[in-house]
């Protein structure tokens, strides 16, 4: 039998997705790298929580027949994981209206096709032995807790094209197949994030000085990540945009 894989950018399987399905958060991190993780309040907040309904289900279907990988080629058939994030997927406005039917939804799609790892990722203040259960019933395979204290200060990070976008219009497959075998995401896939930008211009010692900073106490700090949001800023976002528009202009986009 034939495996089908859903191929990272070095052809290779892909062994994650990471599936943003709000902006909707309780919280306002300064440190968060997109400003628009954080709460809303009334008409903005529906208006937030609306485009999460209305686009799960187009994005579920956009995903791949069967998700999984081979870590090695002669080795066992291995279920992608599907990282369901926010914001803060637990709130009222997306629990049950969103993140309960996606993975209600993705435990329907890959039951007898090889299945799927579902990991929901919280802040983890919201999380009761309720909410625990129901998630357990739909299939939770892993929760993945960001984080229980209140480091939010100091850094705002790049304000990313969001992919949950870009799969309510193609299918995951195009677009990975797309990026597949281009030197930035090749150095993403290899986790040499200093190297994301030799092919344009950008070499290691550039690619560090950009991922310097002040903390807001005033002290020297560095961080890749923040070398990724501006590489992404200056290089990397307009580039994906691009390529974004001309797969749209080669197909029949509904």
């Amino acid at each position: 039998m034939a495996i089908a894989t859903i191929a990272d950018p070095s052809g290779e399987g892909m062994e994650s997705i990471y599936y943003v399905i709000s902006w909707l958060c309780h919280r306002h991190c300064a440190h968060c790298y997109d400003t628009r993780f954080r709460p809303y309040v009334r008409d903005e907040c529906d208006a937030v929580a609306d485009q999460a309904v209305s686009s799960h289900a187009k994005i579920v279907s956009n995903l791949p027949e069967r998700m999984t990988y081979l870590e090695t080629d002669d080795g066992a058939e291995n279920p992608v994981r599907v990282i369901l994030s926010g914001g803060e997927v637990l709130l009222d406005e997306t629990r049950e209206p969103v993140l309960y039917p996606v993975m209600e939804m993705l435990r329907e799609k890959y039951v007898g096709r090889g299945g799927v790892r579902v990991v929901v990722q919280t802040t983890g203040d919201l999380v009761t032995a309720e909410i625990l259960d129901e998630l357990l019933a739909r299939g939770m395979w892993r929760m993945s807790i960001t984080g229980m204290d209140d480091f939010p200060v100091g850094h705002e990070g790049a304000k990313r094209v969001p992919l949950i976008e870009y799969l309510t219009e193609e299918p995951l497959t195009k677009i990975l197949d797309n990026l597949a075998g281009r030197p930035a995401f090749e150095a993403i896939n290899a986790g040499v994030p200093e190297r994301l930008g030799l092919a344009f211009g950008w070499d290691e010692d550039t690619f560090r000085r950009h991922s310097e900073t002040v903390t807001p106490a005033g002290e020297p700090y560095r961080n890749l990540c923040g070398g990724c949001d501006r590489f992404h800023d200056q290089v990397l976002g307009p580039l994906i945009e691009r390529l974004r528009r001309e797969r749209l202009r080669g197909c029949d986009v509904a």
